[in-house]
């Protein structure tokens, strides 16, 4: 009885001694393009929340993916749910991260008034590099792609392609910036974007996803969100 007291004692006294679990650092991965940047300061606090840290790194679409999926980085940044389809490896954090829509821009004398993913077929589009969701709507069409929206607004102007495909909230600030561009109304499509962890990390799914939920309803991830535009 006495060896066990004393044995007990010894590991709450080890218990108290060895304070909180350290904080680590994860690796997300992400593609490369503006929507993704501004997101960047949100995942950030997120993981500061529940007692972490994050490191974004940007890498080409699909590479991302793979560097998620295979374990090379701790989780993708941010995804719609079926562009993961593929990646079984990756584990969803069920609260949205992000709601976004993309548009359609033209030349202001365009004759195309309506803006379905089965009417812009018909035509030349171009939109930005990066987006899965695009490349996947656009496949077997005879679309390209370009860098930055500014050069796909350029080239919508010069008569070089039909049809800009682009995020809403750029399409509409292209629009104001050149008078001979409009964006055809309502968006082409809008999409919930998530989180995701690597399988080995799925314990931190309940802790982002509350964080998030406390984030996303207090108003501060559209905070951070506006002021990184």
């Amino acid at each position: 009885m006495r060896w066990l007291i004393v044995s007990l004692i010894s590991i709450s006294m080890y218990a108290l001694n060895a304070g909180p679990v350290a904080a680590e650092k994860f690796r997300i991965s992400t593609a490369e393009n503006d929507q993704m940047r501004a997101l960047v300061p949100l995942i950030e606090e997120a993981y500061r929340r529940i007692g972490h840290e994050a490191e974004v790194a940007f890498l080409p679409t699909l590479r991302s993916l793979r560097s998620s999926n295979s374990g090379k980085f701790d989780a993708e940044l941010v995804r719609t749910t079926t562009a993961v389809l593929e990646y079984p490896n990756l584990v969803q954090v069920p609260e949205p991260l992000l709601t976004i829509s993309v548009s359609v821009i033209v030349q202001e004398g365009s004759d195309i008034s309506e803006a379905t993913w089965e009417t812009v077929g018909k035509h030349s589009i171009i939109y930005p590099r990066g987006y899965v969701l695009i490349d996947a709507r656009t496949r077997g069409m005879n679309a390209t792609v370009a860098s930055q929206p500014k050069s796909i607004a350029r080239m919508i102007a010069n008569g070089r392609a039909d049809i800009g495909i682009v995020l809403t909230r750029d399409a509409k600030k292209l629009a104001s910036e050149m008078a001979s561009l409009r964006v055809i109304e309502p968006p082409i499509e809008t999409v919930v974007l998530y989180h995701f962890v690597h399988f080995k990390h799925r314990r931190l799914v309940p802790l982002l996803e509350e964080v998030l939920i406390e984030m996303n309803e207090s108003g501060r991830a559209q905070e951070i969100l506006q002021s990184t535009q």
